[in-house]
């Protein structure tokens, strides 16, 4: 019903880290560069994450945190589900998908705390959660504070912080917000994992990396191993991975990603923390269940 769609697509759609062209006189004018500049065929800047972080297939799952949270996996067969954006055929090769999914709040509402208290910074809160127990701070967040987009698709539903006593400082809020974005991410990688898709490894871009609160708590939470590259932005080295195709340095993006993309460190999770957390999600899943019709109410208040 929209056939002119149709004449606002390019007529040919080439692979990723092929050559496109040229640049033409104009642009090399304005540029300052020569005219023969090849030019890459790239994608959106999620998408080129996943070479920047090199995390191309294998159960390792691309992962950026930072206002919100993408989560991408590269697969060999589709996977359609409920709040799965795509699959995406073929996006980094023949034969292959990729599936999309995240948190419309994650860091963000760590910053939204955070400003609540007069804007202190996230170092001083985050050391005031590393004398709270993981796992045991008698809170439970709902991290829907702008709506949910995986697994449920639900623009109505509201966040919450449960358990809230008088014995409750800044330590337990910050790190039960910080769990409470992770049973998120857990939420969403299970999704996926229901459609079939196999997730081995976190690999990490975005603000997430500065924050360890929030990076411990994910790790032990999904209770996999949480892999740090060198590199710190990931779209923009990943546009990098992918012009040294094009431009013939290396023969394949795997090739490239081999040669370039390097890891810092790995952080493992706390498998003594895996049934703490275990029943921490089952109330977290529990309470969306029982509340969110109430979420969705509030949702509607003007």
């Amino acid at each position: 019903g929209i056939p002119e769609l149709l004449d606002k697509l390019p007529p040919r759609i080439a692979p990723i880290g092929s050559l496109a062209g040229s640049l033409t006189t104009s642009a090399a004018t304005d540029l300052g560069l020569p005219p023969d500049v090849p030019v890459a065929v790239g994608g959106i800047d999620a998408h080129m994450a996943i070479a920047g972080t090199g995390a191309m297939g294998g159960g390792s799952l691309c992962f950026i945190g930072g206002t919100s949270v993408v989560l991408m996996l590269v697969t060999d067969q589709a996977a359609f589900g409920p709040g799965i954006w795509g699959p995406y055929p073929e996006v980094y090769g023949e034969g292959t998908w990729l599936l999309e999914g995240g948190q419309v709040s994650a860091g963000s509402i760590l910053t939204w705390y955070k400003n609540q208290l007069g804007d202190p910074d996230h170092e001083g809160l985050m050391a005031a959660a590393d004398g709270v127990q993981a796992g045991r701070t008698g809170l439970l967040v709902l991290d829907f504070f702008q709506g949910n987009r995986t697994p449920y698709r639900d623009e109505r539903l509201r966040g919450a912080i449960l358990g809230l006593d008088l014995r409750h400082s800044h330590g337990h809020v910050y790190q039960a917000l910080a769990e409470g974005i992770a049973y998120g991410t857990r939420n969403s990688v299970e999704a996926m994992e229901a459609l079939g898709a196999h997730v081995s490894e976190i690999v990490v871009a975005g603000g997430i990396r500065r924050n360890r609160t929030w990076l411990k708590a994910t790790a032990d939470i999904l209770q996999r191993p949480m892999v740090i590259p060198v590199e710190t932005e990931a779209s923009v080295f990943g546009t990098a991975v992918i012009a040294s195709v094009a431009a013939g340095t290396f023969p394949s993006l795997q090739d490239a990603i081999d040669a370039m993309v390097r890891r810092e460190r790995i952080i493992e999770p706390d498998v003594g923390l895996r049934d703490t957390y275990d029943e921490g999600f089952g109330r977290y899943r529990a309470v969306v269940d029982a509340a969110g019709d109430t979420l969705r109410q509030l949702a509607d208040v003007p």
